[in-house]
């Protein structure tokens, strides 16, 4: 039998502040020794929209790193494909 290619979709947009967490605190939970989550943003996102979120997140789980990557939307997607960010915020492409 032949075998399949797994493929991986993107996370859908996120719209909400408790949504952000949610993800966030989801893709944190599926490696427990690894205290860290990776978010890939663009950079009027990261500059603007992401402080209060990341300030509030922070708070509510100090033991979580977050790690911010600000780059486009198609080398979002590429790095999600990559696995080398967790989710990421972004325009559709």
């Amino acid at each position: 039998m032949p075998t399949q290619k797994k493929t991986t979709r993107p996370t859908p947009a996120i719209s909400s502040h408790s949504l952000l967490t949610d993800s966030m605190t989801a893709s944190f939970r599926r490696d427990v020794s690894n205290l860290s989550v990776t978010l890939g943003c663009l950079p009027t996102t990261g500059a603007y929209l992401l402080p209060p979120l990341l300030k509030a997140f922070g708070n509510a789980h100090p033991e979580i790193e977050v790690i911010l990557r600000e780059e486009s939307s198609p080398k979002l997607t590429l790095m999600l494909r990559e696995s080398e960010v967790d989710l990421a915020i972004m325009d559709e492409i």
